[in-house]
């Protein structure tokens, strides 16, 4: 269909003209209040994360306390932070996982050794013998145990066996949840350090208020 230059078609050629034209000025603007709005997310994002240190003060499962470390590394995305924020935004999540390796600091007993027989938990134990020289098999249940004196020493050994169990899966769990959150921290600082370096003594500062050890925190440092 021919198009012919009428007074109608100017004006509608020259109106879709100058909508362009302001939409194409509204541009600069947009992505400034994008980056915004993207930056004030991080912040949001890292205090929902936060949410799970909080459950953890009465759940106290570790269950929280990687959501929370899991939470802390979702909750960014490097290229859509405003360089002016970088900084400011690392230094919050180093906050974060600062927060979360000091309970695992103080759920860790550094006395426990693995690998120490005192600390190998039995499959099965076998019950005492009996005064009447009766003997059970290895498993039994104490209630097979006739004689009470020999059944609460039976019992007393599983206790210890169990107490023995819970102090290993403690120690293996707390083990995997160390090592995932440092993992986690090595990621954030790896993917931060491509865009701005430097704030050491800041970062240094902020683990050290945190509470966490020593040699964690030269760990740390070294990863910046």
């Amino acid at each position: 269909m021919p198009f012919f230059w009428n007074k109608a078609n100017i004006f509608r050629v020259a109106r879709g003209s100058i909508v362009a034209v302001i939409c194409w000025a509204a541009l600069p603007l947009l992505a400034l209040a994008q980056s915004a709005s993207t930056s004030d997310q991080t912040e949001a994002h890292i205090a929902n994360a936060m949410l799970g240190l909080q459950r953890f003060q009465s759940s106290h499962s570790l269950d929280d306390l990687r959501a929370t470390s899991r939470g802390l590394l979702s909750s960014f995305i490097v290229p859509r932070i405003k360089p002016g924020d970088l900084i400011a935004r690392r230094r919050s999540l180093i906050t974060g996982f600062g927060e979360v390796l000091h309970q695992v600091d103080l759920l860790s007993d550094p006395t426990f050794d693995p690998n120490s027989p005192e600390n190998t938990p039995q499959i099965c134990l076998t019950p005492p013998q009996e005064p009447s020289g009766r003997q059970l098999a290895s498993c039994a249940d104490p209630n097979d145990i006739s004689d009470p004196a020999t059944r609460a020493q039976y019992i007393a050994a599983i206790d210890k066996n169990n107490l023995k169990i819970q102090r290993r899966n403690q120690y293996t769990s707390l083990r995997a949840l160390d090592d995932e959150v440092m993992s986690e921290v090595q990621i954030t600082l790896r993917l931060f350090h491509a865009k701005t370096t430097g704030d050491t003594p800041a970062l240094d500062n902020i683990l050290r208020h945190a509470g966490i050890s020593d040699v964690r925190r030269a760990k740390i440092d070294a990863m910046i």
